[in-house]
């Protein structure tokens, strides 16, 4: 909810400052460099990488895990819905001198609820030249 209220009302630069935060707070320990509270300007940069509207029981969900879960990041990376009445599951890239990590994300719409963490994914070479060459933009925590 915070998240989308923050996408209606600020810019998209104090947009990024709020999600920075919420990875900032979900991703500490950085899980590739293990540095121990990541902070602005340390090096780290984050990506969103896919989107999707969070329904209980909904196919595009179950769709969108078993992808995360099997790693398919170019087809996840298409899955771009968001709808500002509705919970969002969220995948981001985190990057830092040591690798990158993909985490999975719950961003509620509920106001006094929080962004919590799903999961993590350490990516190996591969799979970091997967995430790198995707039309996704990569912004300074």
């Amino acid at each position: 909810m915070f998240r989308s209220l923050m996408r209606q009302i600020f810019p998209s630069e104090d947009r990024a400052d709020a999600t920075s935060d919420v990875i900032r707070r979900l991703a500490s320990p950085c899980p590739a460099c293990g540095k121990g509270h990541i902070e602005r300007g340390d090096g780290h940069e984050y990506a969103l990488v896919a989107t999707e509207v969070a329904r209980e029981r909904s196919a595009e969900l179950i769709q969108f895990f078993k992808l995360y879960k099997e790693h398919e990041w170019v087809e996840l990376n298409r899955i771009q819905r968001f709808e500002g009445n509705a919970n969002a599951a969220e995948v981001f890239a985190l990057r830092c001198g040591a690798g990158i990590t993909v985490i999975a994300v719950r961003s509620p719409v509920e106001l006094y609820d929080s962004d919590s963490l799903l999961d993590v994914a350490q990516l190996d070479r591969a799979e970091v030249a997967v995430i790198e060459s995707l039309p996704i933009t990569f912004r300074s925590i």
